[in-house]
């Protein structure tokens, strides 16, 4: 994954970013497309997802908690996060990425989510 400017986000390639320290700014704007998207904490894949509208879902999975400078998520509280998002236009594409990134990285929650749905 490289990092460049949100703007120059190309179908296919992958953008990454970090949001640290409970600064709510450091969530890019321009995510307004439909995609994949990978979040860790450090080392670890958290978890690996896919939506028509990746700056929504990311706000619904990320929020800044109040009166403490960490990220709550619905796996916990973290201060420092990095996720990966990659610009995709069909739905077949995002859930072909989306199964290959889970069997790669064998997030923990998208695991936990298997275990729960079946």
């Amino acid at each position: 994954m490289s990092t460049q400017s949100h703007k120059e986000i190309r179908r296919g390639h992958w953008f990454k970013f970090k949001l640290d320290e409970g600064i709510e700014s450091n969530f890019p704007n321009g995510l307004n497309f439909s995609g994949t998207y990978i979040i860790f904490d450090g080392r670890n894949c958290l978890y690996v997802g896919q939506s028509k509208n990746i700056k929504s879902r990311l706000k619904n999975h990320i929020q800044l908690a109040r009166y403490s400078h960490k990220w709550k998520t619905p796996w916990g509280n973290y201060f420092r996060l990095t996720i990966g998002v990659r610009k995709e236009r069909f739905g077949f594409e995002r859930l072909a990425i989306e199964k290959r990134l889970i069997e790669k990285f064998n997030p923990f929650f998208n695991q936990l989510l298997k275990v729960r749905n079946t």
